[in-house]
């Protein structure tokens, strides 16, 4: 009986599942052969160490004392006035002056009476208020403060009227290199607040009243108000009150108020004007004859004259051709007025 070799095949379904071993085998040689890649790890918030808050602490309180040490500097009436403004200079870049304590007590200085050199304290004050300004720092407590300083009876007038004159600056923010400007409704707010206080009895002997009424009639032509037309109205109110001499007041600021008056382009500040160069008064005017700063009624006169040249009319040539032959500067003013309204 002849042999036969029997046949031996793979069925397909066991071949299919070698082929796939077979390749799974390979792919793990090449993984171990291979770099794998691995994920990125996330990176951890880096966490203040115990070192890091140390040394933190400790420049934080180098520039406090450096603070302390400069605002030393600052109140010395003994040391220059140059020195003092650089310190006022430095002590505004520091960050920690930010700190409502630190900034307490600088406002707090510039409320003070100078021992001695008060000029030069009025050069240092009025740095500090510049400064502030111009950086705007803390534009809510800068305007609270000044406005403060303006207001107290017990600091001095000069500054006190710094302080008008830089309040009105940072409502009317001309200077593009101010850091921060108020708001509309901080303008309005702080306009008002200052034509209320120089109305207030104790103040209207002092000059800053006339120097609120220059710096409010600037700020209201070079800003935008949230209610422009009861700022203008509130001001000429105030103005030709003063302007009249129903409000009593120095000369000084009656002198001012002629002019601001006229500057504004009031109509009534001709008829004003005419009375007080045939002196005649108004049955309700009261004013202080005579000028802290020794203005007369002759200074009152020529500051008359001028407004009248600016808001005059061919009416009033009589009247000037008439002074023409007073004192030398009514003479001069008189003709300058005649033909600012000739040229009309």
């Amino acid at each position: 009986m002849e042999s036969k070799e029997s046949d031996f095949r793979i069925p397909f379904p066991v071949y299919v599942v070698l082929y796939i071993l077979a390749l799974a085998a390979i792919v793990l040689v090449v993984k171990r052969l291979v770099p794998t890649r691995t994920a990125k790890p996330e990176i951890a918030a880096v966490v203040e160490s115990k070192i890091d808050t140390a040394i933190s602490e400790a420049t934080s309180a180098q520039g406090k004392r450096r603070i302390d040490s400069l605002l030393l500097s600052i109140s010395d009436d003994s040391k220059d006035w140059r020195e003092r403004v650089e310190a006022v200079r430095e002590v505004v870049a520091i960050p920690e002056i930010n700190d409502p304590e630190t900034l307490a007590q600088l406002y707090a200085i510039l409320r003070r009476h100078p021992e001695g050199r008060p000029d030069d304290w009025f050069v240092v004050a009025n740095e500090i208020m510049e400064q502030f300004r111009l950086l705007g720092v803390d534009p809510e407590t800068y305007t609270a403060e000044l406005i403060r300083c303006a207001q107290d009876g017990e600091v001095p007038e000069v500054t006190r009227d710094y302080a008008i004159q830089h309040l009105t600056l940072w409502i009317a923010s001309p200077d593009p290199d101010v850091a921060m400007e108020p708001d509309q409704e901080k303008r309005d707010e702080t306009f008002h607040e200052i034509l209320a206080m120089i109305q207030e009895e104790e103040n209207l002997e002092l000059d800053m009243v006339g120097t609120s009424l220059s710096a409010l009639h600037f700020a209201m032509g070079s800003s935008e108000f949230a209610k422009p037309t009861e700022a203008r109205e509130a001001l000429e109110s105030v103005v030709l009150r003063i302007a009249s001499g129903n409000i009593v007041t120095s000369k000084t600021n009656r002198m001012t108020a002629l002019q601001v008056g006229a500057e504004m382009n009031l109509p009534e500040i001709s008829m004003i004007c005419r009375e007080v160069l045939t002196d005649e008064r108004m049955s309700n005017t009261t004013e202080i004859e005579i000028d802290a700063n020794g203005f007369t009624q002759s200074d009152l006169k020529l500051s008359a004259v001028a407004a009248l040249g600016l808001v005059g009319s061919e009416n009033d040539l009589p009247l000037l051709e008439s002074i023409k032959g007073s004192e030398q500067a009514l003479s001069y003013a008189a003709s300058a007025a005649i033909n600012r309204i000739s040229q009309k």
